[in-house]
């Protein structure tokens, strides 16, 4: 978490839940995409100081705190924890994130290992990560998450020593979760549902706009979404090509689409309108959206605005 609009979102997740508490808040809530570092460990450091290691682990835990906002709604469309963590990865790498967390192990039966690496964090900023990730999972439906870190639990009942001694260790780095059972939770729509009326596109290719639209930031790939539509590859590419149109041009045209109508109807950062939309980082978004409508994200969203 460097300086970027990730940061800005924990921050607000925490110090609403600090307010949530009763507890002082260092700094009012962000309202740009980006904070800098420092604000970030100055509130981390105000929740250790007032509540310990223990309530900082259980305020980042509270992500309905950031419900509705574009990284919510990216992470929470999730199917289950490892796609959680593979879009929680793309975050990292739109953001150019200088800290990282890398998956050690996935086996198939309800675990997973990470490890949050980079230029060392402190302790306090790994266990904020930490309890981002645990909320994220329960918000996901998954039943029974435990967590421990060098062989201790720290989930669902985190001890404040036990936290203490792993962090002077510094320990607080590895990961280890199980959970026990899946209940996904149904997602929003996040467009409305005559975007692509104007397109006057072939049903496949419509149907193609609509996958994409279900989960913007999801990578789609020809191969399922053809096997989808009862099709093969090559007839998917046949029937897009036949009007004019191709599978990665469907799908660029479909995000840009939706971030025309998120930049008119949201007040979200022009960098997370992009990761929302699942344009690889803001450089992507905005040389594809000015290729296709004409204007910059942020000169379109001045035009809309006078």
């Amino acid at each position: 978490m460097n300086a970027d609009f990730a940061s800005a979102t924990m921050l607000r997740l925490l110090l609403r839940g600090m307010a949530a508490r009763g507890l002082s808040t260092p700094l009012p809530l962000p309202e740009a995409a980006r904070v800098a570092h420092q604000d970030k460990r100055r509130v981390v450091a105000a929740i250790v100081e007032q509540g310990g290691l223990s309530t900082l682990l259980a305020l980042a835990r509270e992500v309905r705190h950031i419900e509705g906002e574009p990284l919510h709604q990216v992470l929470v469309a999730a199917l289950e924890p490892l796609d959680f963590m593979r879009r929680w990865q793309r975050l990292e790498r739109y953001i150019h994130a200088e800290h990282s967390v890398r998956i050690e192990d996935a086996p198939t039966d309800g675990r997973i290992r990470l490890r949050h690496s980079g230029p060392a964090p402190q302790p306090a900023e790994s266990l904020a990560v930490l309890g981002v990730l645990i909320g994220g999972f329960e918000a996901l439906g998954a039943q029974g998450v435990q967590v421990q870190i060098a062989g201790h639990a720290v989930h669902p009942q985190a001890d404040e020593d036990t936290l203490r001694r792993l962090a002077a260790d510094d320990a607080m780095r590895v990961w280890q979760f199980q959970w026990h059972a899946l209940s996904p939770l149904p997602g929003k729509p996040c467009a409305p549902a005559d975007l692509l009326a104007p397109l006057h596109w072939p049903p496949v290719a419509l149907a193609l706009a609509s996958r994409q639209l279900a989960d913007p930031a999801d990578a789609l790939r020809l191969a399922e979404v053809a096997d989808g539509l009862g099709l093969s590859s090559r007839s998917l590419q046949r029937q897009l090509a036949a009007h004019g149109l191709s599978f990665s041009a469907v799908i660029a045209e479909t995000r840009s689409r939706l971030a025309a109508w998120c930049l008119g109807s949201s007040s979200h950062g022009i960098a997370e309108i992009g990761f929302l939309c699942g344009f690889a980082d803001q450089a992507h978004f905005t040389r594809e959206f000015t290729r296709r409508v004409g204007l910059p994200p942020a000169r379109y969203r001045q035009a809309g605005a006078q």
